[in-house]
This record gives C-alpha cells, structure tokens and sequence, in this order.
C-alpha cells in the first residue's frame, strides 16, 4: 500500500512538473509574440519616419532638375529649404537610430556630469528653432532650478525628440510648452502641446 502510495504521490508531482513547464512554454510563447509584435510596430514608425523626409527631399530634387527653370528664385528657395530642413531631420533620425542600437549593446556609455537644465533647454530650443516655426513657444523653469547629473548630450537628443513629438502632433499654432518643477528630489521636465 505504501508502494502504491509514493507511486501515486509521484505521478502527481511529476503530472505538477509538466503543467509548471507547460505553463512556463506558454508564458515563453506569449512573451515572443509580444516582443516580435513590437519590433514590428517598431520596424514601421522608423521606415515611416525614413520615407517621409525621403519622399520630401526626392520630390523637392526632382522638381528642380525637371522643372527648375519654371520655377522663380522664391520657390528654388522654398525647395532648397525643405531639402535641407528633410536632410537635417534624416540625419537626426538615423543618429538617433545608431544611439539607441549602441546604448542597447552597451558601446555607449552614459556620461553624466553636473549640468544646468537651463543651459540644456537653451541648446534644444536653438537646435528645434525651425521646426517650432508656428508654434507659441511657453518656457517655464524656476530661476532656482538646481543642477542635474545627466549626460548633456543624450538629455537634449530627448527634449529634442519630445518637442519634435509635440510639433508634429499638434495643429498649427498650438502652443507648445516646457516646464520644469521640483518634486521632492527630482526635477521633472514636462513638454507638452
């Protein structure tokens, strides 16, 4: 009887051990559709965000060199402008690519030192100048603002980005705001449209 009763009792368990490791497979298997789910959502926001600046530049080119002569020195000006502008947003696309493949991988390190949120948001509102064209700009930090320990160059990539955002998905003159508060220890920049 004792026999038959560690038999049974280890039927069990190992009737436990096989639902634990199926139940594990199945979680496995959820986590794998989910991460190939959002690389693909990812694939096509930057192939999105590749083409239109591309498209951009390649209409604008292909007007000048097949019609160029039709077109009055304001509208070449006009063309040139955007192939610029497009250029300009390409290169900060796929730096922003190459940024985000390195920190992944661990070949870009984050270089944080003291810095002055000010001087930071200063940098990005030079750098977003255009792309802000048509857009109230509202600025609110506190002159008291202490300093932070971040990597200069990777925070303003974000406010860049995050005003990049804030244009692109808010009407014509809409304005578009950047504040900066304390809470308890941390500062917290909020950019909002």
């Amino acid at each position: 009887d004792q026999r038959q009763l560690v038999e049974t009792f280890a039927n069990l368990v190992a009737v436990a051990i096989v639902r634990l490791q199926f139940a594990k497979e199945v979680e496995q298997a959820k986590w794998l559709a989910e991460s190939e789910r959002l690389h693909r959502t990812l694939l096509n926001s930057i192939s999105h965000d590749f083409r239109t600046p591309l498209a951009s530049i390649t209409g604008a080119v292909t007007s000048l060199l097949a019609e160029g002569s039709l077109y009055s020195e304001e509208v070449k000006t006009i063309f040139l402008n955007t192939i610029k502008e497009e250029a300009h947003r390409l290169n900060r696309f796929i730096e922003n690519l190459l940024d985000m493949v390195r920190l992944e991988s661990g070949t870009l390190k984050v270089k944080k030192k003291w810095c002055d949120l000010q001087d930071i948001i200063g940098v990005v509102l030079r750098e977003t100048r255009d792309v802000l064209q048509g857009h109230p700009l509202r600025i609110d930090i506190p002159p008291d603002s202490p300093s932070v320990m971040a990597d200069f160059i990777l925070i303003e990539q974000v406010l860049i980005n995050l005003l990049e955002n804030a244009v692109k998905y808010a009407p014509p003159d809409v304005p578009v705001s950047v504040s900066v508060s304390l809470r308890e220890k941390d500062l917290v920049v909020t950019v909002t449209n």
